[in-house]
């Protein structure tokens, strides 16, 4: 007698179908349709999909992506060919944005949220951000930066404009816009003189203004009594703000210094409180505000360029009109690509991978998003290049501690080389931990493991650090079920509520899921198939649970689909229906189709919808569920007793086998799908025209007579009402 007490192994490759001696054997199936692994250890068939609405064009795949505010503060967005559809989590329309994304480019979107701005970002497309600024003010923009990213500095070249703003031509001495720079900026610098403003104050008074900027000095001599003020302004004059302030009433002068990190600031001096000096005695401050050597940084934004020629349009606003040598292009232009990927870390907005520099980090200025501007102090932007033998680029980037960085060789962490001080440009290392290489796919932090894709996308990583050998390691999560990704993944989502599961939208149309509960060694694949394709997935958070939403082609049409949540405790409550909806209305979608509903808990099968989308039910109800039906099927794996030998290749005959299931009602069974029993829940207590309510507890399956080479347990279910599976008991003759 054998028990199957669990199905925590899932469904397992075919290439282990006579491997009876892995522990995981009995707990696996050769097949796992439309059923859920639990992490307690039982099946539980799918709940149904939830009609949200057609797409707004079904001329092509959307894409989805979760916005997520707060746990009661979400919606769903769907990307199509040049808009993003906006819905509340309740499905409510909101509002439709006009963006560039082309539909066969949307797969490459990555994503990011930080409040109400979702940061995105395409090899293809400048940054660009979705910013909500009210229920139905939603707009999408290209970033404007504060300071941009920019490559070094060129040298030896003469760049001259011919103004400092509006539109201007540079002029170079060197071919350097012989290249696509229609989208590029460009950060010149120009020198700012040393410069002083001298005043002498014999009673309260104010000086001239000087322009500021970089370090500066102010120094006095004389014998006065006052308090000298110096002020500064950000808007050319108009109003003045304290910044510093010196008072003396003894015979020391002020000697003191700062910098200016400010752009367009002016400077000046103030005396009030002056004292009257004593009869006989002149009082007299002679103050110096000195602004030493500076550079002016002029931004550009490239129009136009004429060939191979040296001149090029711009609108700016610059330092100066004479000749330097001292400018940069951006990083992320048409021509260099843009950034593919986006995350935060410690207050950082951080993006990586372009065509030009595919190993390159960028990482703003704490708290300062939109500033990389690169500097000696701690908070001012990085750029890290990582360092390896081949040119692998960037596929991923989590923040966890440090920085989990995935490339197409190795997976590895970004971290401070004094783990007691932040990362910065003088702090900082980065290290491979692992050389599988990672797909362009995100990857995805469970508890404190990273699992991600490998290379190919068809091998599922879990990424760990390992104590007893002080490294770490990546097993592969599909090595007894490497069928399940053949042909690679195409999006992939994360769910953790009610328990975690990573979902795959796989190329043939079917959605994989991935039940994973390491600290109970659960790790078991499922695969969901519906009348259509899947061809997006994507996770919503809310208070409660995580909410599962798909995108499905349905013949000509796209469908927005939400999986229902399976909580059921009444029969009446069964939503195992796909592309399903209340009502006996607003059934267009289905119109000169047949579909299944169930009315009060009924069911009722092969109902025709006419062509004004209406469906008649041959009885009256309150309740009435109306979509499309699937079958949930679970083959467990060849039956073999390894306590008794070998037991592979010999004739067997089932003498009795047992299922155990709870809150379950209907379902069929057997051992080959050609020949499938009933399983028969109704009591001699339960009303013949009435529903049974939901049953706990044991089916004894018919056993045939013959001997065969193999016995298999088979459970489908084909009506729209839950079935979980706890366990199996089987008894077998072997021959």
């Amino acid at each position: 007698m054998g028990v199957i007490v669990n199905f925590n192994a899932g469904e397992l490759t075919p290439k282990l179908r006579y491997r009876c001696d892995l522990d995981k054997y009995q707990n696996g199936a050769a097949r796992l349709e439309n059923f859920t692994v639990m992490p307690q250890g039982g099946l539980e068939n799918r709940p149904g999909l939830e009609y949200i609405a057609e797409a707004k064009s079904s001329a092509a795949p959307v894409r989805l992506i979760p916005f997520e505010f707060s746990a009661t503060d979400t919606a769903i967005l769907e990307f199509g060919a040049q808009y993003i559809r906006i819905r509340k989590s309740d499905g409510t329309l909101l509002q439709d944005v006009v963006t560039p994304y082309s539909s066969e480019n949307l797969r490459g979107l990555r994503y990011t949220q930080m409040g109400d701005i979702v940061f995105l970002v395409h090899r293809f497309y400048p940054p660009a951000r979705l910013m909500r600024y009210g229920s139905t003010d939603w707009r999408y923009e290209a970033i404007s930066w504060k300071f941009a990213a920019y490559k070094d500095e060129e040298s030896g070249i003469d760049l001259t404009p011919s103004g400092t703003t509006g539109n201007i031509t540079l002029t170079a001495s060197e071919a350097i816009f012989d290249v696509r720079c229609d989208d590029m900026l460009m950060h010149i610098k120009h020198p700012k003189q040393s410069s002083s403003l001298y005043h002498e104050f014999e009673d309260n008074g104010e000086s001239d203004t000087i322009a500021a900027g970089g370090d500066w000095t102010l120094k006095t001599t004389g014998g006065w009594h006052g308090r000298l003020k110096l002020m500064r302004s950000f808007d050319n004059g108009e109003t003045w703000i304290e910044y510093r302030i010196y008072v003396r009433s003894q015979d020391v002068n002020v000697d003191s210094e700062g910098t200016e990190a400010r752009e367009n600031v002016l400077y000046k001096m103030v005396m009030e409180n002056w004292s009257t000096p004593e009869s006989g005695v002149s009082y007299k401050c002679s103050a110096t505000l000195t602004m030493k050597k500076y550079w002016i940084d002029g931004i550009v934004k490239l129009h136009r360029t004429n060939g191979k020629t040296d001149t090029v349009t711009a609108s700016v606003i610059l330092g100066g009109t004479g000749k330097t040598q001292d400018f940069a292009f951006s990083s992320w232009n048409g021509q260099d690509g843009y950034p593919a990927c986006v995350n935060f870390y410690n207050d950082r907005l951080g993006f990586a991978n372009t065509k030009a520099q595919p190993q390159t980090v960028w990482m703003s200025k704490v708290g300062d998003y939109y500033n990389f501007e690169q500097g000696d102090n701690a908070d001012d932007a990085l750029v890290i290049t990582l360092q390896s033998a081949e040119v692998n680029s960037i596929s991923w980037m989590i923040p966890y501690r440090t920085i989990m960085i995935g490339t197409k060789s190795a997976e590895g962490i970004l971290s401070p080389v004094d783990s007691s001080e932040p990362l910065s440009a003088s702090n900082r290392q980065y290290e491979s931990k692992t050389a599988f290489g990672s797909s362009d796919l995100p990857a995805f932090l469970v508890n404190d493991c990273i699992v991600f894709l490998q290379r190919g996308g068809e091998h599922l990583r879990e990424l760990s650090y390992d104590a007893v050998t002080e490294w770490y390691n990546a097993p592969d999560m599909t090595l007894l079920a490497e069928h399940i990704l053949v042909g690679g993944a195409l999006e992939t989502a994360f769910r953790s509520l009610p328990f975690p599961c990573i979902y795959f939208v796989r190329g043939d149309g079917q959605l994989i899921g991935f039940t994973y509960e390491r600290s109970q060694n659960v790790h078991a694949w499922h695969r969901y198939i519906t009348a259509g394709a899947f061809e997006s997935v994507a996770v919503v958070s809310n208070d409660q649970t995580d909410e599962v939403w798909v995108s499905v082609k349905r013949g000509e049409k796209r469908y927005i689909e939400r999986f229902f949540r399976r909580d059921i405790t009444d029969v009446t409550d069964s939503m195992f229906l796909d592309c399903a909806s209340y009502g006996t209305t607003g059934l267009e979608r289905f119109a000169g189709k047949t579909v299944s509903a169930l009315a009060d808990g009924k069911w009722f099968e092969n109902l025709e919808v006419t062509a004004a989308g209406t469906v008649m039910l041959p009885i009256t109800a309150e309740k009435v569920l109306v979509g499309l039906p699937y079958v949930s099927r679970y083959e467990s794996m060849p039956i073999e007793y390894v306590s008794q030998g070998a037991t592979t290749g010999l004739k067997k005959k089932a003498n009795k086998v047992i299922l155990k299931y709870r809150d379950s009602l209907g379902g069929r069974a057997g051992f080959s799908t050609s020949n499938l029993e009933q399983i028969d829940q109704r009591k001699t207590y339960h009303q013949m025209n009435h529903v049974p309510p939901l049953q706990t507890g044991s089916y004894t399956m018919r056993v045939g007579t013959e001997f065969t080479d193999e016995e298999s347990v088979i459970v489908e279910q084909n009506a729209p009402y839950p079935l979980s599976l706890l366990g199996i008991v089987h008894n077998l003759t072997v021959s």
